[in-house]
């Protein structure tokens, strides 16, 4: 259940190089400690996650995604120790892409993928926006922030411009890789599904629940924070993903028995 299929002898110094740039790119080299949400983490941390299970399989994806949360804060401590249930999430995270992979290839029209991205993506959309006009204000830390009416409308109206500028992206990527590499080619509809699935199921999903309980703040709260890095994190694994795995391609191509 995946892209390629590497040999063990590959495999192993792949896995290190990955979890080493993994912890890199979501320790170092990222956006921490956010004024205001400071749960919030902004980094190429979680694409390289779904590219390495994609890449190695899932036993691999789960342990490097697990590994990655643990040895991050022991190389890099902060405020925080090490939590298991937030392990367990990056466990799941790097277990799934390839369970998703074999299911995305059971649907041959390339079309239906695109239509339920779309879905996914302007009901997160529709979501920012209810949650902006359902609530007037909301309390972080015991403080009270109260959003403008003209706050509301501009956050709603950039949240379905993101999703459609998403939607446009996938497809002209799409476009792109195919022109770019004929002999291999790759949908990029596959790849946005896989990034979508699992960022809303384990990362918007369990782990805003578990953050709920951890940073004792409301569900919602944390959900919608979280769900406006969404489509970054969309956006970087749909460019990301494909070209690594061409770089793989090009670099293994008389290795490779797909």
């Amino acid at each position: 259940m995946t892209v390629f299929k590497l040999k063990t002898i590959h495999k192993i110094p792949l896995a290190s190089i990955l979890l080493v740039l993994i912890i890199i790119f979501t320790r170092v080299v990222a956006i921490n400690n956010l004024p205001v949400v400071p749960f919030l983490r902004i980094s190429l941390g979680p694409s390289l996650i779904v590219f390495s299970s994609l890449l190695l399989g899932p036993i691999y994806g789960a342990f490097i995604g697990g590994l990655s949360d643990i040895l991050g804060i022991v190389m890099f401590p902060n405020a925080y120790s090490i939590n298991p249930l937030f392990t367990l999430v990056y466990f799941l995270f790097g277990l799934t892409p390839p369970l998703l992979y074999w299911l995305v290839k059971k649907i041959k029209k390339e079309i239906t993928l695109f239509i339920i991205n779309c879905i996914v993506l302007f009901s997160i959309a529709l979501f920012v926006t209810l949650f902006v006009f359902l609530n007037p204000e909301f309390t972080l830390y015991g403080v009270k922030y109260l959003l403008p009416f003209w706050s509301k409308i501009l956050i709603s109206i950039l949240s379905f411009i993101t999703s459609i500028g998403l939607v446009i992206a996938i497809y002209f990527i799409n476009r792109y890789y195919h022109r770019k590499n004929d002999s291999y080619q790759l949908d990029i509809n596959k790849f946005a599904f896989i990034a979508i699935v699992n960022n809303l199921v384990w990362m918007l999903g369990l782990n805003s629940l578990i953050k709920t309980f951890f940073f004792d703040i409301n569900f919602f709260i944390i959900f919608f924070t979280q769900a406006l890095m969404f489509i970054f994190d969309i956006l970087i694994s749909t460019f990301l993903i494909p070209y690594l795995f061409l770089l793989v391609h090009h670099i293994y191509r008389k290795y490779l028995n797909q």
